[in-house]
Formats: C-alpha cells, sequence, structure tokens
C-alpha cells in the first residue's frame, strides 16, 4: 500500500511540474501586450495625443489673404473708328 501511495505521490508530482519560469521583462511585455485595461488605456492615450496639435492651433495667431483683381475696358465710339490713314509725301 506505501509503494502504491508512493507511486500516486510521484505521479502527481510529475504531472504538476511548474511551468517555465518568465523573467519579469518577459512578464510584462506579455501583459503590456494581452492586458485589455492596458490596451484601452493607451488606446485612450493615442487619441488625446491627436487633440493635441488641434488644441495648440487654436491659441496660435490666424493670418487670411484675400486678393481681387478687376479691369475695367471703356470701348467709346470713338476708339471704334479707323484711324486716319498715314499721309503719303
Amino acid at each position: 500500500m506505501r509503494s502504491t501511495l508512493f507511486l500516486a505521490g510521484a505521479a502527481c508530482l510529475a504531472l504538476a511540474s511548474p511551468a517555465p519560469a518568465d523573467t519579469l521583462r518577459n512578464a510584462l511585455t506579455r501583459a503590456y501586450r494581452t492586458n485589455p485595461t492596458l490596451t484601452a488605456e493607451r488606446a485612450n492615450l493615442r487619441a488625446i495625443d491627436e487633440k493635441m496639435p488641434i488644441a495648440r492651433a487654436a491659441g496660435r495667431p490666424e493670418a487670411n489673404v484675400d486678393s481681387r483683381y478687376e479691369e475695367n475696358i471703356l470701348n467709346s465710339p470713338a476708339s471704334r473708328t479707323a484711324s486716319p490713314a498715314p499721309h503719303a509725301r
């Protein structure tokens, strides 16, 4: 009976061996990639970062330029007549 109990205990220990130990860096990297709370907070941070240039631009001076060109040509009846012929000498 003792040998059976010993074999059962040894089998349990063999099956319940600990998972390979991660380094702290690997554990943090995995958590950073897979944690839904961290993913949501990164998305919020990106949204805030995208709003910064818009907020900065609201406080900056603005310059507008408007231009216009008009040309008025007056055609009088006198300008429609033919010019006199050059004088022959």
